[in-house]
Order: C-alpha cells, then sequence, then structure tokens
C-alpha cells in the first residue's frame, strides 16, 4: 500500500504528487500492470480529457506557465489550462462521476486480496483491518508523528512480517533555520505578515505553480512546502466555524452541567452545523 499526501497532482513541479500520478509512473517504468493496481481517495483525481478518449487514463498533469505558451496558442500570452505527460494540452481536467461506487468496489476487492497494490490518501479509513498487507510506503512526510504511527499500524496485523518504508523531501537548510529553528513568540507571530512567517513556496508565482523558489534551489517543493500546502488549502475553516464552535460548546455546559457545575455527559439537538450530536 502506498500513501500519498494528495488526490491530485499540482502545479508545474508537482505533477506526480496525486494518487493516479504515482500509479502512471509505475506503469511508465513497467513495474506493475495496469489490473494490479488501484486507487482509493475521498474524490475522483483529475485526469486528461484527451487520453481518455483515447482509451486511457493520465493523471499526472501540470499547470501551464507563461514560458509554455506561444503567440499561437494564446494571443494574449496568458498561460491558462493544463498538460498531461503525454503533451495534451486542455483547459479542465475531467473526473470519474461514479467515484463513490468505484470506492465501495475498491474497498471489498482489497480486503479480498482481488489485486496486490492500493494507493490511496489517508481517507482510506482507519477501522478497515486488512490482515494480509505486507508493505507500507508512504510517499511525503505525514501530517504528525501519531498520523505515522497509526498509518503504519495496518501493516502486519497477522503476525508475519511487514516492512515500512517513508520517502521524505527535507526543506533546504536556509529554510530549515530561518522559519523552522528560529525562537518567535507570540505576539511576534500574530503580528507579522505571511512573508515573515511563510517560506517563500507559500507565496505568490511559487505557490501558484507549487515549486521551490529559484533562490533556494531545490527542485522540487519539499515536504515541508508540501504538508505546508494541504493545510493552508485544504483544511481552511469556514467563514463563523469558531464563532459556531463556541456557541454549541456554551448550550453544552448549559444544559449538561449538574448542580455543581461537573458535566458527566454531553447532550445537544443541534451542534455548530445544525446536526444533531451527542458525545458521552
Amino acid at each position: 500500500m502506498i500513501f500519498c499526501l494528495y488526490k491530485d497532482s499540482h502545479g508545474q513541479r508537482s505533477w506526480h504528487d496525486g494518487v493516479g500520478a504515482v500509479r502512471d509512473c509505475l506503469l511508465a517504468e513497467d513495474l506493475i500492470p495496469d489490473h494490479a493496481v488501484a486507487l482509493y481517495a475521498s474524490d475522483s483525481p483529475g485526469y486528461c480529457p484527451d487520453c481518455r478518449r483515447e482509451g486511457r487514463l493520465e493523471y499526472r498533469i501540470r499547470r501551464l506557465t507563461k514560458a509554455d505558451v506561444t503567440n499561437d496558442d494564446d494571443q494574449d500570452g496568458k498561460a491558462q489550462g493544463f498538460e498531461c505527460a503525454n503533451g495534451h494540452r486542455f483547459t479542465e481536467a475531467e473526473y470519474d462521476e461514479q467515484w463513490d461506487s468505484h470506492l465501495s468496489a475498491t474497498q471489498h476487492n482489497f480486503k479480498k486480496n482481488a489485486f496486490p497494490l492500493l494507493i490511496a490518501t489517508k481517507a482510506y479509513g482507519m477501522g478497515i483491518d486488512h490482515r494480509g498487507l505486507r508493505f507500507i510506503v508512504h510517499y511525503g512526510l505525514p501530517s504528525s508523528l501519531e498520523a505515522y504511527y497509526q498509518e503504519i499500524g495496518r501493516a502486519g496485523r497477522d503476525d508475519r512480517q511487514a516492512h515500512c518504508a517513508l520517502m521524505v523531501r527535507l526543506p533546504a537548510d536556509v529554510c530549515v533555520q530561518k522559519y523552522l529553528e528560529r525562537p518567535v513568540t507570540h505576539e511576534a507571530f500574530e503580528e507579522a505578515d505571511d512573508m515573515e512567517i511563510l517560506p517563500p513556496c507559500m507565496t505568490g508565482t511559487a505557490r501558484t505553480l507549487r515549486q521551490c523558489p529559484r533562490e533556494i534551489g531545490l527542485p522540487e517543493p519539499c515536504d515541508l512546502s508540501r504538508q505546508l500546502m494541504l493545510m493552508l488549502e485544504v483544511y481552511r475553516k469556514p467563514d463563523g466555524f469558531a464563532d459556531g464552535c463556541a456557541i454549541a460548546w456554551a448550550e453544552l455546559v448549559t444544559q449538561n452541567a449538574d448542580a455543581e457545575g461537573r458535566i458527566t455527559s454531553l447532550q445537544t439537538s443541534k451542534g455548530p452545523f445544525g446536526r444533531n450530536r451527542r458525545s458521552a
């Protein structure tokens, strides 16, 4: 089993990061046949529409840049759209409209050992007990040590030997010294702007193209950059989320505290998003 951070590739320098792109790389190197590998992610990864019309799926997609665009392509000289590994250019990727059914079938067949390799994001359920996993490969640094421990714990559940591998792209020394090792007080952090807090790959063109800035010098984004991208774009909370949580907590305390102010169980009719919730 291979764990990836993303379901889709992103940008110009990270078009091999998605679950589908990892699959395509394995197939391109003749390391595994197409029928022996499956994908699992919360949503369908995007693929090239032209390749699909030719009878194959190609997930290695990169965002075009101004350097890719000639006057014949676009008279305004603007970079619009994407290009796949086979050279097709298109405006929008296509997605599998039957993805939910695909996920159910993939989950069932994987547990039945119908194919040997699953490439997944961590959307693959933590509670799934496949007792025959021999290899777990992380194609990128997990979000935490706890997450890594949980995910590699799926290997060797039959008490036989299993192997785990972690593939890491370390940040450049200058980023480690400037953004990771420096002491920063809470007050300084609150007053700083993005340019002072975030590595240069998190702003401007470098962020749009998913590439390491030229002055840093890495050929592709490091794992620090990839995790920051994931947190900033995927886990951004909607407006009002904090206020909704605070209101819900006040409601829980008001309804469930005993005469001495202690809470032994929690029950409310509505949570922060209006759904019924109960916890003990």
